[in-house]
């Protein structure tokens, strides 16, 4: 608005002006105009405006008729009189017109327009962006003395931080992107949009986030501009934009055979737009809109049509059998079952289980068999209606004509036990009794991933390992067997501290897979959160963020929160890895809330997890409240399971609190923990927690012992930081400061720079020191400001390094504020014992109190 009101100013003089605003559909160009011409009019200036149309466009000089003065029969003579009855109606004020649309001006319009500027007559006109223009108008653009005015969308990054300052508390990701695809990018049209969501209640605050929960606009809360859009379209055109909403993304070859070239119109408003693989789709909010107001009768006739062209034109792309089962269904046609039961499963591979459950029971009623019952009654279980998944399960195991069906009957059933009731021992020995029964080998090794599978859910990361192990080495065996062992045994294996193996194991069975006629999505998927624990483990944290992050926007993009919640997952443990606390706890936030909706008992230990890593990030942000409510919730989650992030997230809680003597503690318990469930990879961590803790002469010789026999070399760097701070070896520390750094881990390298900076200052080399300690500070810059004791109050102050581990401790806790005896309690000391150390402390600190000792520390 500023730039336009600065061209307008400049137009007081007898420069011609042009100013154009350009930008796509709906960005708002019109709104700025109008804004443009009633500030114009209050500085002094005389207006006119008028707006072009596709029917104008037809005729001469239609869209500037109410500027018209004289004969069209003489242009020269139009353009003369035109231009001075503007002049001299306006007396001294200078004149201004607003032409909207101008890119839909005929020639002669546009010629008369061109004519208006070199008089001396301004201009503002609205262009949209790609829009061919009629002579002279590119002329007008090209000129150096035209003002061109770009709008552009708002980027979906700059829309979630306009949402959450608006807001005011944090906004989902999914919500996020679904809102800003819905307004365009247009900040006029996403106010309007959150307003009818808040308004509709589809927009709700869940936990302190923002979560959308169905449709979010409809006729009645379209923005006024946005629905007259629509009611200018042609009948045809908004019969064939109806048809594209219903079916969207649709490919357009499909649409064509069906509407023909009515929706060119559509195209041309820029209601719609091709992708680059061939794909119609109608352009938001526009087609959730249309979609909430086609009558049943209408929807059904119309799936109707999609159904019989597309089995005209036949399954060509991934995809094409689930949208055509679905136009079926929604047309009333139940025939081909079988059609419907491989649409079942590519709706469950894509987790859409409301949807897989519909088409598996229309593939029952027409006859489909034992597969399509299983489908059905898994359908049933995801959604969390276990008793009748139960009872499906139990008649289907009766009905099973062969090894094969039993198997896959008592497995499903097996997981339906465990999520209806919880009892893990029960499902086990159900499996177990079943692999007494069957006899074919194949069936058996099914049966063994499964216990494998519960083991793993169970934190048995050792017996995970076991069962997986003797399938990995069978290259004979049937490439679903070895895809079920790989989805357990490959983060069994990277928990266990062998993440090489397991990505070896991962590349087999993704390379297997590409042509072993598996659902490519779906072994991506379960595969790829294992492989991206691994890669993190052998010290690849850009790797892992990057596959990670890829599939995370695939999610965001095709809205699917359950494979989002999956991928936020792996993100927000990374981001943690990194030393990124505050990014890691907003994507463990998503990831806990998206997994929590998750009605598998499968899914708790998966939950807890997630939850155990927010409490260590929230507690390494300062976020004590937040940690200590994520751990309460981890607990709660899988209270029978061994989850080895939340014995971290205890550990890090209880840092924060300032109790390192108790944090020591518990670190120590979590190794061994760790030990005994085969989770050495948590192990080598815990025992690394208590040397950052400072307590690295107790644990190094023992994680050196433990890194030579795992994988990767995070786990010698690890060893070596623990040696280092052990003997106080400033140059060993530097070297690993560089080594973790090097490997992604940010806070651990500057964490070790810190510590060498403080062994250089002990030994009286201050150079070294401060070098080290700027070192320590770009790294850590890169932390979010984390909160560990080796970097607090912070790598360059020095006077941390006067007071011992026991009067740093006190001094942190005095600082927060507790009393003396409080104190005292906490680290099992009397309150003189206190009070003497405290003396000591004020004495080498120079201070005379509990007041300046929270300045220094910070």
């Amino acid at each position: 608005m500023r730039r336009l009101a600065s061209a307008l100013d400049h137009g007081r003089t007898d420069t011609p002006t042009a100013i154009l605003i350009r930008g796509p559909s709906g960005i708002g160009k019109t709104r700025l105009a109008r804004e443009g011409l009633a500030a114009a009019a209050a500085g002094g200036w005389a207006t006119r405006w008028t707006a072009a149309t596709r029917a104008t466009r037809k005729i001469p000089f239609a869209a500037l008729a109410d500027l018209l003065e004289g004969d069209v029969d003489d242009p020269l003579q139009l353009f003369r009189r035109t231009a001075h009855g503007l002049r001299s109606r306006a007396g001294e004020r200078r004149v201004v017109v607003g032409v909207d649309d101008a890119h839909l001006l005929d020639q002669s319009s546009a010629a008369l327009l061109h004519h208006l500027v070199a008089g001396g007559v301004a201009v503002v006109a609205t262009m949209r962006d790609g829009a061919p223009l009629a002579d002279p108008l590119p002329t007008l653009a090209g000129d150096d003395r035209t003002v061109t005015v770009q709008l552009q969308p708002v980027a979906q990054v700059e829309a979630t931080s306009l949402l959450r300052r608006v807001l005011g508390d944090e906004v989902d990701a999914g919500a996020g992107h679904r809102l800003w695809l819905l307004s365009g990018g247009n900040p006029q049209l996403l106010r309007a949009v959150v307003r009818a969501a808040l308004e509709r209640g589809g927009l709700r605050l869940d936990h302190g986030r923002w979560r959308l929960r169905g449709p979010v606009v409809d006729w009645l809360t379209l923005p006024a501009a946005a629905a007259r859009r629509l009611e200018g379209l042609p009948p045809e055109a908004g019969a064939a934009l109806e048809v594209a909403a219903i079916a969207e993304p649709v490919p357009v070859g499909l649409l064509e055979a069906i509407v023909g070239p009515a929706l060119e119109a559509a195209e041309e408003a820029g209601l719609v737009t091709l992708t680059t693989d061939g794909l119609c789709r109608v352009h938001p909010p526009f087609g959730e809109v249309l979609r909430t107001r086609v009558p049943a009768l209408r929807l059904r006739r119309v799936s109707r049509q999609l159904a019989e062209a597309a089995a005209e034109a036949g399954v060509m792309r991934p995809g094409d059998t689930l949208r055509l089962a679905t136009w079926k269904l929604a047309a009333g046609e139940r025939t081909d079952p079988a059609l419907f039961e491989r649409a079942a499963s590519q709706a469950r591979a894509a987790f859409d289980h409301p949807l897989a459950e519909r088409l598996a029971a229309v593939a029952v009623e027409g006859g489909a068999g034992f597969a399509a019952r299983l489908l059905h009654a898994e359908s049933v279980c995801a959604q969390g209606d276990v008793e009748r998944a139960v009872r499906l399960l139990a008649e289907l195991q009766d009905d099973a004509d062969d090894d094969g069906q039993l198997v896959q009957a008592v497995s499903a059933r097996a997981f339906t036990l465990l999520q209806a009731y919880g009892h893990a021992e029960e499902a086990d020995r159900l499996l177990q009794l079943a692999q007494g029964v069957v006899d074919d080998p194949a069936r058996h090794d099914e049966l063994a991933t499964a216990r494998a599978s519960l083991a793993m859910n169970r934190g048995h990361f050792a017996a995970a390992v076991a069962i997986t192990a003797p399938l990995h080495q069978r290259p004979d065996s049937a490439l679903g067997i070895r895809m079920g062992a790989g989805v357990v045994g490959v983060p069994s294996l990277a928990i266990a501290g062998r993440p090489c193996e397991a990505l070896e194991i991962a590349a087999r069975l993704i390379d297997a897979a590409k042509t072993g006629g598996q659902e490519p999505a779906l072994i991506e998927h379960l595969l790829g959160l294992g492989r991206c624990l691994a890669l993190a483990f052998a010290g690849r944290l850009a790797e892992a963020g990057e596959v990670a992050w890829s599939r995370y926007h695939v999610a965001l993009e095709e809205g699917n929160d359950r494979l989002r919640g999956d991928w936020a997952l792996p993100l927000g443990s990374i981001a943690l890895l990194c030393g990124r606390p505050a990014t890691a706890a907003a994507r463990l936030r998503e990831a806990a809330a998206l997994i929590g909706e998750q009605v598998t008992e499968l899914s708790r230990f998966p939950q807890a997890y997630c939850l155990g890593s927010l409490a260590e990030a929230a507690a390494l942000a300062g976020d004590e409240e937040g940690a200590a409510a994520a751990l309460t919730r981890a607990r709660t989650a899988a209270p029978a399971a061994y989850v080895p992030t939340v014995d971290r997230g205890e550990v890090w809680l209880t840092v924060a609190r300032g109790e390192l003597s108790r944090a020591r503690e518990l670190a120590g318990r979590a190794a061994e923990r760790a030990a005994a469930h085969g989770a050495h990879a948590f192990e080598a961590l815990a025992l690394h927690d208590q040397a950052r803790l400072g307590v690295g002469e107790l644990v190094a010789a023992r994680l050196r012992r433990l890194a030579a026999r795992l994988d990767g070399p995070i786990w010698r760097v690890l060893a070596s930081h623990a040696v280092a701070t052990a003997q106080d070896d400033a140059a060993e520390l530097e070297r690993s400061g560089q080594r973790l750094a090097e490997l992604g881990f940010a806070l651990l390298g500057a964490e070790a720079t810190a510590q060498a900076a403080a062994a250089h200052r002990a030994r009286g080399r201050p150079g070294s020191a401060m070098a080290a300690a700027r070192l320590a500070e770009q790294r850590l810059a890169r932390c979010e400001d984390a909160r560990t004791p080796a970097l607090l109050p912070g790598p360059v102050i020095g006077e941390q390094d006067l007071l011992t581990a026991r009067e740093h401790e006190i001094a942190g806790l005095a600082a927060r504020g507790l009393t003396n005896r409080r104190i005292a309690e906490t680290l099992f000391l009397s309150p003189r014992t206190v009070a003497n150390h405290l003396y000591r402390i004020y004495a080498k600190l120079n201070i005379t109190g509990r007041d300046t000792l929270a300045q220094v520390l910070g």
